[in-house]
C-alpha cells in the first residue's frame, strides 16, 4: 500500500461508519447499525460495496474474487454475480475490497482524499463529470464527503490533506480553483 501523509486506516474507518450507520447524516450522534444489504442499491456489507463495482472495479483495483483469493489463500471462487454478493457479505473480504478500491481512487485522483471519497460514494465518472469540484457534486455526495471528514477528524484529531470542500476565504488557492 502506498505511503500517505494521513491515517489511511482511520479514513477507511470513517467511510465504514458513514456507510453502515443509521445516523450517518449526523456525525455527532452515536452510531447505530444499518442492515448489511441496501435494498435500494444492492450495496453489501459494512463498506456498502456494490457487487457490479466489485466484479469489475476498473482503475487498477482488484476484483472481489482476487481479493477473496488473497484473503483465503488456495481457494478459488466462481466468477458469478451470486458469488460476488456472497463474498461481499464476508466482513474481511468487504473491508479488503474497499481498501483496495480506495487506494485505486486515491491514485486516480492524484492523492486528493475528498475526490477519492466522493468517487467511492458516487463513482469516479460522476466526480470527473463534476470537474472534480465540490460545488458541482450532488448534495448527497457533498454531505457524504463532509461526514467522512468529520468522522476522520473525530477519530484522529487531525484533518487529512488536499480537499475539494469549500475553501474558507483566507485559505490560499489550490489545485482545484
Amino acid at each position: 500500500m502506498p505511503n500517505y501523509d494521513f491515517d489511511f486506516k482511520s479514513l477507511l474507518d470513517a467511510i465504514q461508519r458513514q456507510e453502515s450507520s443509521y445516523n450517518r447524516d449526523d456525525p455527532t450522534a452515536p452510531t447505530k447499525q444499518l442492515p448489511l444489504v441496501n435494498p435500494d442499491s444492492g450495496a453489501r456489507g459494512q463498506m456498502q460495496a456494490k457487487p457490479s463495482s466489485a466484479i469489475k472495479p476498473g482503475y487498477g483495483a482488484k476484483s472481489v474474487f482476487e481479493i477473496a483469493e488473497s484473503v483465503f489463500p488456495g481457494k478459488k471462487f466462481d466468477r458469478t454475480d451470486q458469488a460476488a454478493r456472497d463474498l461481499l457479505d464476508i466482513p474481511e473480504v468487504n473491508r479488503a475490497w474497499a481498501e483496495n478500491y480506495m487506494v485505486a481512487m486515491l491514485e486516480r485522483f492524484d492523492g486528493n482524499v475528498d475526490q477519492a471519497v466522493g468517487a467511492y460514494n458516487a463513482g469516479p465518472k460522476r466526480m470527473l463529470d463534476a470537474d472534480r469540484k465540490y460545488e458541482n457534486l450532488p448534495d448527497q455526495t457533498q454531505e457524504y464527503i463532509n461526514n467522512v471528514r468529520q468522522y476522520y477528524n473525530q477519530s484522529t484529531g487531525d484533518n487529512y490533506g488536499i480537499t475539494v470542500a469549500p475553501r474558507p476565504p483566507s485559505r490560499p488557492r489550490g489545485l482545484l480553483d
